[in-house]
């Protein structure tokens, strides 16, 4: 359906139904198929594609988050070290976006993601800079997470 879709939609419409049919595929992976996490990250960056972040800041934002998400799922399951380092950059560029004050638990939880990435890195690496950078991405969501329970 990606690959197919009506010539006559403007590039926001299909900037939308694409991440919707994304996220339908990573809904699915999830579910037991973890090989339409493939199709899901090719929806994402198609998605991403036909987005202006200017335009659509929160969803531009949220797709990012939604492709680092099926980037790290894939990289853990074959501990490939480029879909770790891709699932960073797009944690990354979410985060330029959403921001601490104005989605402090999505803020949070992808800080955590980021940290458990970065972490994965280190560990198959042994480089101690992607260590302080786990940490550091740990302790934000940390802080975070904790304000949010009081």
């Amino acid at each position: 359906m990606i690959q197919e879709m009506p010539g006559d939609l403007a590039p926001a419409e299909r900037a939308t139904v694409t991440l919707a049919l994304a996220n339908v595929a990573a809904s699915v992976a999830a579910s037991g198929t973890p090989d339409l996490y493939h199709v899901a990250v090719h929806g994402y960056r198609k998605s991403l594609h036909l987005m202006k972040r200017d335009e659509a800041p929160i969803e531009w934002a949220f797709c990012q988050r939604n492709l680092g998400m099926a980037l790290q799922a894939i990289a853990e399951r074959v501990n490939d070290p480029r879909s770790f380092e891709e699932a960073a950059a797009a944690y990354t560029a979410a985060l330029e976006v959403i921001g601490r004050t104005n989605f402090p638990l999505l803020w949070a939880t992808t800080q955590n993601r980021l940290g458990e990435v970065f972490y994965r890195l280190d560990r198959d690496s042994g480089d101690s800079e992607l260590a302080k950078r786990a940490l550091g991405a740990f302790q934000s969501a940390a802080v975070v997470a904790d304000r949010i329970k009081t």
